[in-house]
C-alpha cells in the first residue's frame, strides 16, 4: 500500500521533469503557474495559458482524446484559468469563463446530462463566475 501513496507525488516529479524549457519560447511563457493533482494524474498550467497533464487517463479524464495513461507531460487545451480534478474526471474553466469537462461520467459527474464518458473536453456551460482563492460560500 505504501508504494500507492507515492505514486502521485512521482506524477507529479515527472510531469515538472518533462515540461523542459523550448528555448524558442520566450521564458515567462514556459513557466508553470498552477499545478493541479488528481488522484493518479497532475496539471500544469502555464503562463501563456496552455493546460499541460500527466498520469493515469483510463476514463479519458486528461481529455487528449484517448485512455492511455501518459507518462510525459502533454499539451490538451489553451487559454485555461482554473482546474478541478478529480479521481476520474476533470473540470476546466477556461479564459472566456466556459466550463469543460471530460472523464469518466458514469453517473452524470460531467453535468451534460448523459451518462457517456468522454475523452475530450465537452463545453458544458457559459459565462461560469468564479470565486477569488480562498473564499468559500456557506
Amino acid at each position: 500500500m505504501k508504494n500507492f501513496k507515492i505514486l502521485p507525488v512521482l506524477l507529479l516529479l515527472l510531469g515538472f521533469m518533462s515540461c523542459k524549457k523550448d528555448k524558442s519560447q520566450h521564458k515567462d511563457l514556459n513557466t508553470v503557474v498552477k499545478i493541479f493533482a488528481g488522484n493518479l494524474n497532475s496539471f500544469f498550467l502555464k503562463a501563456d495559458g496552455t493546460l499541460w497533464a500527466t498520469g493515469a487517463n483510463n476514463f479519458g479524464q486528461l481529455g487528449d482524446g484517448t485512455t492511455t495513461n501518459v507518462t510525459k507531460a502533454k499539451k490538451i487545451m489553451d487559454n485555461v484559468e482554473m482546474v478541478s480534478a478529480g479521481a476520474e474526471h476533470t473540470l476546466i474553466v477556461k479564459n472566456d469563463k466556459t466550463l469543460w469537462t471530460t472523464g469518466n461520467n458514469t453517473f452524470d459527474q460531467l453535468g451534460d446530462g448523459t451518462t457517456i464518458t468522454a475523452k475530450t473536453p465537452q463545453q458544458i456551460m457559459a459565462d461560469v463566475g468564479l470565486l477569488p482563492q480562498g473564499l468559500t460560500i456557506h
